[in-house]
């Protein structure tokens, strides 16, 4: 063999075996090729196992990176000189992880690589490394706190136009949590998302633990998918239900704050129609600036016992800026079985629609909600509830203005306090707006100021209170309020006109109601017009010279005492004198008060001011009014009625009351009673003359006034020169009943014989005895009273004519008129019978003798003598004096004036 072909085989010999060597090397290359690479990607340690690389191919038996987190087994690369990779297949891989609440879902040292490793590096469209691609099985495991969740992803992918074609296959479990996952469709390498496709999901819980939300999650969820480039649809195919159980505590607090006590919350997603399945598309995934959410129709509905919630609406929301953008139409709401601040509160929304763009905000809907039970500053009301439609603008800086088209509100079993309560459900009817409800603004010194202005059509409302029904009606009212913060205040006003009330017989017209709230507290002001006083008839009213009436009453805040308000009333004339009036409080939180009256003096006259004339009534007790009267006094009201402490002055008082007429009445009277009158016992005036059937004069009484009734406990006065003393009584005050019992003693018989009116008739003695008095119809009736001589005296008859009855009536008669002209009595009585409307009959029975009729022989006579009552009264007046104890109580009365 020459030397050339010697050193040829020799070459042959060596490159042979020099490609042989670097054969048997390429699976040591490649494993050091792999783990460079996987280094660069911020996987250090990285280690990969490649049994075999041939010219059709090579196989990864195992790669490892971060610790074992991710491990990849029995790689398949198939592959030609002339076609490149053909296929490649991935029998096995796994990840493992863990998640939790405070840091969310963490793979170890693989964060770098599914964080995207070089964040310089370029984005290229997406392509597949081989004509086709499968993969047997993907393991992902995570631990949560309450075990582990296990995904697996399988399928196959090829290339295609525009891009790769996918057909996935995912399962998932966990404790309580077990679903699928498919997908078919292409990988077109644009996009936020570079596929698009379609797919299905089949999600149930069992169980589930989702913390920060429920301990036991149950549900399921049937949907269709379709992604494209950047949009994602979801589609049920039925109604999903989902239920809670072992809430969250602080889930749990916030719904038993709201009476929300019962477990599970139930919450169901539908789409269109009770039947229909929620579908909802997102678009603009990848691009959080860009996200857009929408619907045809989306409701939710969450009940937990008899509580419920629902919403509902169609539309989008996009995620485009710092607040979302939202266009929503047929927005429907309702929720019911909850409370707010202890009231159960129910509620419905339709017909809305919703749009939110950085322009402002505009919304309006249908709006029906109700509340029982509720009690606010004192008030309270069994249900108030409100309808009606309104509408919402707003512009970026947080002002706005709220509209209502139509709107009112009822209140059921309001009541304001202790003892007042409307007797029949109360509606406020909102009037058509001449501009918005509520305003929205900013004050000059940047506080927020919210600013209230509506119209109240004709309310009205009856209330029971412990004065009787009550009846307040407007033709309309005004309210403005406003609400701020900072250094606004908060400041509230109402005008009611053309009012009236009606409340314990008092009808007030032509009423202006103006209240208002302010820091300072709540104030109030109500005028109007009386033509009638309670108890009299339009017709008593109607003869009144100082009618119409006009009442005056005002509530401000209370100094130094913030429960209560500061009350004044005044009453006066139609020339504006003032009649009346009073000062005092009202407790806030239970209605009760207190308040210190006075009637200026009044002077009656029968030519003049008649007590008529102040009230009809008065005109039916008594007539002939005379003197001077004046009221002082105070009176407290609570949930038991009024409990008046009021003085009374009578001074020089006369009057009539039927046929019995009493002169200069003297004395204070207090009046504890105003229906029925009532005052306490120990009342005392002084009568200086009574006209009742005897000419009483001086009187003084001690009494008592219960149920409209004389309790009469002592009472003395003079009867020529006599004194008479009344038994203890009782008396109606209208003198239509009763009765008393005068006793007499040592009454003068010369100035009584002189009340006969008797020419020639002269008297001496006393006498003394009982005058039995009774009140029937007005009237005073005398029946059988008899007064006897205490002792032997003298009568004297010597007329200066012999009355026509007595002349020619005969000899018995010319006898008697002898007898008569100096009769000594031993004994002497009268007994009267008559009444006070009309005449009196006396019967004198006389026994005694004459000294010049026939030697003293004793005789005895019986006289009947008839004739008008004396009027005599008058004479007995000039030296009249008030008692002193009286008039030391008038004078309390009247400061010593």
């Amino acid at each position: 063999m020459s030397r050339r072909r010697r050193f040829a085989l020799i070459a042959a010999v060596l490159l042979a075996g020099a490609g042989v060597a670097a054969w048997l090397a390429l699976p040591r290359a490649a494993e050091a090729l792999i783990a460079a690479r996987l280094d660069a990607l911020g996987l250090a340690g990285a280690r990969a196992e490649v049994a075999r690389i041939g010219l059709s191919g090579a196989h990864l038996a195992r790669l490892e990176a971060g610790d074992g987190v991710l491990v990849v087994r029995d790689v398949d690369v198939a592959w030609s000189l002339a076609g490149g990779i053909e296929a490649i297949t991935v029998a096995d891989a796994t990840v493992t992880g863990r998640w939790t609440a405070e840091g969310g879902l963490d793979f170890g040292p693989l964060g770098p690589l599914l964080e995207g490793g070089d964040a310089g590096a370029e984005t290229t469209p997406f392509d597949l490394p081989a004509e086709r691609l499968r993969l047997d099985r993907a393991t992902a495991t995570i631990d949560l706190p309450q075990g582990q969740l296990v995904a697996t992803l399988s399928g196959t992918a090829h290339r295609a136009e525009p891009g790769p074609a996918l057909d996935l296959t995912a399962e998932v479990t966990a404790p309580g949590l077990t679903g699928t996952a498919t997908f078919t469709g292409t990988a077109d390498g644009g996009g936020a998302v570079p596929m698009a496709g379609t797919g299905r999901l089949e999600l149930t819980a069992d169980s589930f633990a989702a913390p920060g939300l429920a301990g036991a999650v149950d549900g399921s969820v049937q949907a269709d998918l379709r992604l494209g480039a950047d949009t994602l649809s979801i589609a049920a195919d039925a109604p999903v239900r989902v239920t809670l159980a072992d809430l969250a505590p602080p889930l749990r607090q916030t719904l038993a704050e709201h009476g929300v006590a019962a477990e599970p919350v139930v919450v169901d997603l539908t789409g269109p129609g009770a039947t229909a399945g929620p579908a909802l598309t997102v678009s603009g995934i990848g691009d959080p600036a860009g996200l857009v959410l929408s619907s045809d129709r989306l409701a939710v509905t969450a009940t937990a016992g008899a509580a419920e919630a629902r919403v509902a609406a169609g539309g989008t929301v996009r995620l485009d800026g710092v607040l979302p953008t939202l266009a929503l139409r047929d927005v429907a709401a309702a929720v019911a079985g909850v409370t707010f601040d202890g009231s159960p509160v129910s509620g419905r929304l339709e017909d809305g629609s919703l749009s939110l763009t950085p322009e402002g905000l505009t919304a309006e809907a249908s709006v029906a909600a109700e509340a029982q039970d509720m009690t606010v500053s004192g008030a309270s009301a069994a249900r108030a509830a409100f309808t009606g439609r309104v509408r919402l603008s707003g512009q970026p800086d947080l002002t706005g203005a709220l509209f209502a088209d139509s709107g009112a509100v009822t209140l059921d079993g309001l009541r304001l306090g202790e003892g007042v309560a409307a007797r029949d459900p109360v509606t406020l009817t909102l009037l058509p707006p001449a501009g918005p409800l509520l305003r929205l603004e900013t004050a000059d010194d940047g506080s927020r100021v919210a600013a209230v202005t509506a119209g109240l059509q004709a309310p009205s409302a009856t209330f029971e209170t412990p004065q009787g029904p009550a009846r307040i009606a407007f033709a309309e009212i005004a309210l403005t309020a406003a609400f701020g913060t900072g250094a606004t205040q908060t400041v509230a006003a109402v005008t009611g006109r053309d009012g009236s009330l009606s409340v314990a017989g008092t009808d007030l017209q032509a009423v202006t109601l103006e209240a208002g709230l302010s820091e300072a507290g709540p104030t109030a002001r109500l005028t109007g017009r009386l033509d009638t006083l309670p108890g009299e008839t339009a017709e008593l009213s109607a003869r009144s010279p100082l009618r119409p009436y006009r009442l005056e009453l005002a509530a401000t805040p209370a100094e130094a005492e913030a429960d209560r308000l500061a009350l004044t009333a005044e009453l006066r004339d139609v020339g504006n004198t003032l009649l009346a009036s009073a000062r005092g409080s009202l407790a806030l939180a239970d209605g009760s008060g207190r308040a210190t009256v006075r009637v200026p003096r009044q002077v009656f006259d029968p030519q003049g001011l008649k007590p008529e004339h102040l009230h009809g009534l008065l005109g039916t007790f008594a007539h002939d009014v005379t003197g001077a009267v004046a009221v002082d006094g105070t009176i407290r009201w609570d949930g038991g009625g009024l409990k008046p402490d009021l003085k009374v002055l009578l001074q020089d008082v006369g009057l009539t009351q039927g046929f019995v007429t009493l002169t200069r009445i003297n004395g204070v009277l207090n009046l504890t009673g105003l229906d029925p009158l009532r005052t306490p016992k120990g009342q005392q005036v002084s009568v200086a003359a009574i006209d009742a059937g005897l000419p009483l004069l001086d009187a003084v009484a001690s009494f008592e006034i219960a149920r409209d009734t004389l309790l009469l406990d002592s009472a003395q006065a003079t009867l020529a020169g006599g004194t008479i003393r009344a038994r203890p009584t009782a008396i109606p005050l209208s003198l239509d009943a009763g009765e008393v019992f005068l006793d007499v003693e040592d009454l003068r018989l010369a100035p009584l014989v002189d009340l006969a009116g008797i020419q020639g008739l002269r008297a001496r003695g006393r006498l003394a005895g009982t005058v039995p008095l009774r009140f029937a119809g007005g009237d005073v009736i005398i029946d059988n009273a008899v007064l006897r001589s205490t002792r032997p005296e003298r009568v004297v008859y010597a007329p200066d004519d012999v009355p026509a009855a007595l002349s020619g009536g005969g000899q018995s008669v010319d006898l008697v008129l002898q007898a008569l002209q100096d009769f000594r009595y031993d004994d002497l009585s009268l007994t009267v019978d008559g009444r006070a409307s009309g005449q009196m009959t006396v019967k004198l029975h006389i026994a005694g003798a004459n000294p010049e009729f026939y030697d003293g022989y004793p005789v005895e006579f019986n006289l009947s003598v008839s004739g008008e009552l004396a009027k005599a009264i008058q004479a007995g007046l000039s030296g009249y004096r008030v008692p002193d104890r009286i008039r030391a109580r008038m004078e309390e009365f009247t400061g010593g004036q």
